[in-house]
């Protein structure tokens, strides 16, 4: 029988995450696949990593140079020669059913171009949700958009996306790497905007693993904020008329979030709190606007989630904590202790 879907696992300099992501590719309940590894020019081991495995099903691509996340995006779904493709991500991996349940949605109703999921935060496996989640909501022209701005939040998980090719292809739509960091939201909008149907299944099918090196966490603000007011004009192209006013308020609180995590810092200076009182100044001048105390709250968050992490990773003290938790403590900010200790269980015990 000849594969119904082609999976490409795109990847670059991820030979870390790389064989658990191929591994729970190859171990889907589903078993008529084609599985494509998309190797992005990397200098890692990633080729002998794809060498360890010998299944008939997968095959090795590489790029002589690297031509960016989107555009491998792109390529992917350019290379899959079955009626459907999913973009997958190297340094994620798969639930054993996400494939079987997606394939299910798309089977079921021929007029869907899309069929995607949510997914999960977690630094462990966790066991993989029941064989049959379809249940869900289909999206038709415009109705996704809609949600969208009404929740003030992106719901699908970008290597969920699966996609029947030749919907894809009347419609002449892609990826678009100038969208930036926001490529897979702006895809979704792009597609609700020209009426492709979708079904977004409630349950997560997928592990999204958040380890620093991400285009989330290595893209910078200024690149999240010009990706995200490209998004925001597009959404306003669906929706004229929508009250937009959520959607912002939401993101302005992620820009701090996002400002307030310098990654790898080892110490907390007036430059740190000055650059995000900056974000939240810019911010607000293009109508992205949080109260004080949601300010006070991404500033903590921030700063002391980054501080975890780096304890959790090996990376960080204890000693290094209590001196952040100090000078923000010194500066008025009030640190709520329950979510404190859910963040030190979030990223300190799951991670042991």
């Amino acid at each position: 029988m000849t594969p119904k879907i082609t999976v490409c696992i795109v990847t670059y300099n991820q030979a870390a995450m790389l064989g658990e992501s191929i591994q729970s590719v190859l171990n889907q309940s589903y078993r008529d696949i084609k599985v494509l590894v998309l190797d992005d020019a990397s200098c890692d081991d990633t080729s002998q990593v794809v060498a360890s495995y010998r299944d008939d099903r997968l095959k090795y691509v590489r790029h002589e140079q690297n031509m960016g996340a989107v555009n491998n995006w792109n390529h992917a779904i350019a290379l899959a020669e079955t009626e459907y493709v999913n973009v997958f991500h190297g340094d994620d991996r798969m639930f054993p059913w996400m494939i079987e349940n997606l394939m299910d949605v798309l089977g079921k109703n021929e007029n869907l171009a899309i069929a995607a999921s949510g997914s999960t935060l977690t630094m462990k496996p966790r066991r993989a949700p029941g064989k049959k989640t379809v249940a869900g909501k289909i999206y038709k022209r415009g109705d996704f958009a809609e949600e969208f701005i009404e929740r003030g939040c992106y719901t699908i998980s970008a290597p969920s996306i699966t996609i029947r090719k030749r919907r894809l292809e009347k419609s002449g739509l892609r990826y678009r790497p100038e969208a930036g960091p926001a490529a897979d939201a702006y895809f979704i909008a792009e597609a609700n905007k020209e009426g492709l149907d979708m079904f977004l299944i409630d349950s997560p099918l997928l592990e999204w693993r958040r380890h620093g090196k991400n285009w989330t966490d290595t893209s910078g603000f200024d690149s999240w904020f010009e990706s995200i007011r490209k998004l925001e004009d597009l959404l306003r192209g669906i929706r004229p008329r929508a009250d937009m006013s959520l959607w912002k308020y939401n993101y302005a609180r992620w820009f701090l979030e996002l400002a307030a995590e310098p990654i790898g810092r080892r110490t907390l200076s007036d430059e740190d709190f000055d650059l995000v009182e900056n974000c939240r100044n810019r911010a607000a001048e293009a109508g992205y606007v949080v109260s004080d105390d949601e300010f006070r709250g991404a500033i903590v968050k921030g700063f002391l989630r980054t501080a975890i992490k780096e304890i959790g990773n090996g990376s960080g003290s204890l000693a290094d904590y209590k001196m952040r938790r100090r000078k923000i403590a010194g500066r008025g900010f009030k640190i709520p202790r329950l979510k404190e200790i859910g963040w030190f269980l979030e990223y300190a015990v799951l991670k042991r």
